[in-house]
């Protein structure tokens, strides 16, 4: 009987320790909202494609919305900077991130030199890569 009920406390003890571990929830995000996200990422890289390099140096996020605000949809503008969104110079070009809204995960991150996809939709594939916005 001991046993039995030492075996019974280790599995509550179990059960509760990963019932109180933060899962990486991609819930907030429904599929026809990501594959939304996914197509405005596709058309900035297009739009930014035509911009000079030299108006990319000093790229942030904001620099980035700012570019982009006379010639991308507006709804997807308002779309994507519903989340938080790190970009970066790289080169002649851009990597945008796209974070869950707090902040824990990487949904996508996309090359703005890849002009027909996003190079990685993780909250697509299931993968957990950390969001480095903190």
């Amino acid at each position: 009987m001991t046993r039995y009920r030492l075996l019974v406390v280790v599995l509550v003890i179990a059960a509760l320790s990963g019932a109180c571990a933060a899962p990486r929830q991609f819930s907030e995000v429904p599929r026809p909202e990501g594959a939304e996200i996914e197509e405005c990422l596709i058309d900035f890289s297009q739009k930014m494609a035509a911009e000079p390099p030299a108006s990319l140096s000093g790229l942030d996020a904001e620099k980035f919305f700012a570019l982009l605000a006379p010639y991308a949809n507006q709804s997807c503008l308002r779309r994507v900077r519903a989340y938080p969104v790190l970009v970066l110079q790289t080169g002649t070009s851009y990597v945008l991130t796209v974070c869950d809204k707090q902040r824990q995960w990487v949904l996508f991150e996309d090359d703005g030199a890849t002009l027909d996809k996003v190079d990685h939709a993780f909250v697509r594939d299931g993968v957990e890569v950390k969001c480095p916005l903190r």
